[in-house]
């Protein structure tokens, strides 16, 4: 008999059983995603996110998730130093000392910022759609001192849904509750868009998407509805 190899991608699927399953077990996980990584699937670097080292190997390898794991480590220690500027008043007690603290941290979070920014657009040609969600989420809510832009917020995560980044999908569709989304959209556009997003796998869209079947909407998808997300 014939007995194929298994894929790459069938070793870092089974990595990310044993990191998602109840009581992870991560020393079995990173044997998974290391074999993954052996044959060639370099996406198994961002299973390895707590192994030092390992994301900078991943994205030196051209793993665009592993540039969102690097951003989110540079964001945890930018909203340090945002939480330490309320805390400024009690260290300091000399107003020079004080303010030239504030300027030193205010010019390091500027830095950081731009590249957190600039990874997560790395993680975007890098083909991630959780760069775009990012990115989408940042313009959207005025983060990292940037204006609040909806226009290039929808834009990102128009891109990050083309790359199949669930929780895009339901950015759009939160977006077009809201009233934010480009006028093209109307209020029912938003159920389809949670349909999508759940399809990709945002299983947090499950109850708003029965709770329309139930209301008497989406009966074009009853089908797929009761077959795949009933329960």
């Amino acid at each position: 008999a014939n007995h194929r190899n298994p894929s790459p991608e069938w070793f870092d699927m089974l990595g990310w059983m044993y990191v998602s399953k109840e009581g992870p077990d991560f020393e079995e996980s990173n044997k998974f995603f290391q074999k993954a990584i052996e044959c060639g699937y370099i996406d198994s670097y961002a299973g390895l996110g707590d192994v030092p080292d390992s994301p900078i190997k991943g994205r030196e390898e051209g793993c665009g998730d592993c540039c969102v794991i690097i951003a989110d480590a540079y964001r945890k220690h930018y909203d340090y130093m945002l939480s330490e500027d309320a805390s400024v008043v009690d260290i300091y007690t000399n107003d020079a000392e004080k303010q030239e603290f504030l300027r030193s941290n205010s010019e390091t979070r500027a830095n950081l910022a731009e590249q957190i920014m600039s990874l997560y657009e790395e993680a975007i040609s890098l083909g991630a759609g959780s760069g775009c969600y990012y990115l989408g989420y940042i313009y959207y809510k005025g983060e990292l001192n940037q204006p609040i832009d909806c226009q290039k917020a929808y834009e990102y995560f128009k891109r990050g849904a083309e790359l199949a980044n669930p929780v895009c999908f339901t950015m759009i569709a939160d977006m077009i509750d809201n009233g934010d989304a480009p006028e093209q959209y109307k209020a029912e556009d938003s159920l389809l868009f949670r349909l999508k997003a759940l399809r990709f796998g945002d299983d947090d869209q499950i109850v708003p998407v029965i709770q329309a079947y139930e209301d008497g909407l989406l009966d074009d998808y009853a089908d797929e509805i009761v077959t795949c997300h009933m329960p």
